[in-house]
């Protein structure tokens, strides 16, 4: 991808390997570190990025996290390629993402392509995503799940 599309830049937060960076020129890679947790929102929203990747190996461990980066970009708008197992291709629809089968190099290229190169679907797709959050993991509307399952638990 970088060298496709020598305008983009790699953002990253929290930790960096530079072991992975190789061959990346430095003045293409932007880091940041992580932040305390009340201000990761507010940081996130300031570096207003265009896509996000959130690539996942399947395994027994990542196939038990939360869907949680997803749900971060999309409540921002930003659409993102993400690997198609569980927890992401439980949300995956064609229109509130691309999402990777297999993991294969070719395909999180020609994803990522997609996206850096159709202003008009990346913000499609950003904003379905976004919807597709408020529906379902907006607290206004989704608590009442929380609250009944809460009462089911305390009762035992």
């Amino acid at each position: 991808i970088m060298q496709k599309y020598p305008d983009v830049i790699l953002v990253l937060m929290g930790a960096m390997w530079e072991s992975t960076l190789e061959g990346i020129p430095k003045d293409r890679i932007e880091f940041h570190k992580w932040v305390q947790t009340p201000a990761y929102p507010y940081k996130i929203s300031i570096l207003n990025p265009d896509i996000s990747i959130i690539p996942l190996v399947d395994t027994d461990f990542n196939r038990c996290k939360s869907p949680i980066k997803w749900i971060e970009m999309a409540a921002m708008g930003v659409p993102s390629v993400t690997s198609n197992i569980p927890p992401y291709s439980v949300i995956a629809s064609e229109h509130n993402g691309v999402f990777i089968d297999k993991n294969s190099e070719d395909a999180w290229i020609e994803g990522i392509s997609l996206l850096i190169e159709d202003r008009v679907l990346r913000a499609k797709m950003g904003g379905y995503a976004q919807r597709t959050v408020k529906m379902n993991f907006d607290i206004k509307t989704e608590y009442t799940q929380w609250v009944k399952t809460y009462n089911e638990i305390w009762k035992g």
